[in-house]
């Protein structure tokens, strides 16, 4: 059966290849705006919703189709992409020293029944302080501003990343051991 990656994100997709599940990939267009008195939970998994509804909306043939939403929160801030050098620069100085929870929600439909699973997770990640130079160095590498957080959990951020509580992948943008069984659930 075919799986359809409603995504844009290519950590998302390597970590399907890692899992050894071939997709295709159709990125959605769906706006990643809060809404009032929405919680983190729901927001990541509502996002992830729609990702999979518009793809739905646009394929016609049987499919297993798999939309995601990361989300970083230090304390009580939500905080998304960086959109420039200086919004990258205040995110990481927040998280520097300090932990964070990394939620990230999924949806799967299954388009041919309608069948729909929707859930979340959580991962706990520890960064090291870090000083400003470092900071600069980098948001040079162009690494931070496709990222929720404004830091990339595979690659050079990791130097940053002294200690994670949950799940690996979670941090990575997908929760894989549990898109893993709810495929399953599903009769994948």
């Amino acid at each position: 059966m075919k799986l359809i990656l409603a995504s844009s994100s290519p950590r998302r997709s390597e970590i399907l290849y890692k899992i050894g599940l071939t997709h295709e990939i159709i990125q959605p267009n769906v706006p990643e705006e809060r809404k009032a008195n929405e919680t983190i939970q729901e927001h990541v998994v509502r996002l992830s919703k729609e990702k999979v509804q518009f793809v739905a909306n646009n394929v016609n043939e049987d499919a297993f189709i798999l939309g995601a939403d990361t989300m970083v929160v230090l304390e009580d801030k939500w905080l998304g992409k960086p959109s420039n050098e200086e919004e990258a620069f205040q995110i990481l100085s927040l998280l520097s020293g300090k932990s964070h929870l990394v939620y990230t929600g999924f949806t799967i439909l299954y388009n041919k029944y309608n069948k729909i699973i929707s859930d979340y997770e959580v991962t706990k990640v520890f960064f090291k302080t870090l000083q400003p130079d470092e900071i600069c160095e980098y948001i040079l590498t162009g690494e931070p501003f496709d990222k929720a957080g404004a830091y990339g959990f595979q690659g050079f951020g990791a130097r940053y990343i002294y200690r994670i509580e949950g799940c690996f992948y979670n941090v990575m943008g997908l929760p894989a051991s549990k898109v893993y069984e709810a495929l399953k659930t599903l009769e994948w």
